[in-house]
């Protein structure tokens, strides 16, 4: 009917409630993929009439590619800053968003990343820019699944030991890995409120 939003939430929670459903998974990717396509038609119109000779845009592209350069050499903070400058030039410049997105898997905030990219891919004029996207994309997929299976098992021995203030920053650390596995934000909550904090519990539950 046109809500991929709505759909894609309904195929996140059918995975959730039984990961072998191959179905689900197929269909989410599917959808994804769907809503990526339209928005890259919308943005490659939007952007149809933009001058890459221009003052404004070479401009763009030198802080993209010293954010890159930065991001090469390890420098968070100096590509952060870039980035930010190119978005103060052009808000909607597809690239920024790839950056961004690099940037927070230099920062191991793996979720962060995959979402940056869903952005990416809805934006990616070119086949090359997407399947540039689609290969970062594989590389994080492939490190949240590997790491959340290693952050469950260590959460569970920590819960299990009772050992509750070291589980609290494990469900947090799995958040920055994976911030809508249902794992790590059920633990955070009952860590906080285990820890009296459960004034942080209700938005980590809805």
């Amino acid at each position: 009917a046109g809500d991929f939003a709505g759909a894609i939430h309904h195929f996140r929670i059918a995975h959730w409630r039984d990961p072998r459903l191959a179905s689900a998974t197929s269909q989410l990717e599917r959808t994804r993929l769907e809503v990526a396509q339209l928005s890259a038609q919308q943005s490659a119109e939007a952007r149809r009439g933009i001058d890459p000779r221009s003052a404004t845009q070479v401009q763009l592209q030198r802080r993209l590619l010293l954010a890159d350069q930065y991001l090469a050499d390890n420098k968070a903070a100096e590509a952060e800053a870039a980035i930010k400058e190119a978005e103060a030039i052009d808000k909607n410049e597809p690239r920024i968003h790839f950056l961004e997105a690099k940037l927070a898997v230099q920062r191991s905030e793996l979720g962060s990343a995959l979402a940056l990219l869903d952005l990416y891919a809805g934006l990616a004029v070119s086949q090359r820019d997407f399947e540039e996207g689609e290969k970062l994309r594989s590389s994080v997929e492939y490190r949240i699944e590997s790491g959340r299976i290693l952050a469950h098992g260590k959460l569970l021995e920590e819960v299990a030991g009772q050992q509750f203030a070291s589980a609290l920053d494990s469900a947090a650390s799995g958040l920055k890995l994976d911030n809508e596995d249902p794992l790590f934000l059920y633990h955070s909550g009952v860590e906080a409120c285990v820890l009296r904090k459960c004034d942080q519990a209700a938005p980590l539950w809805e």
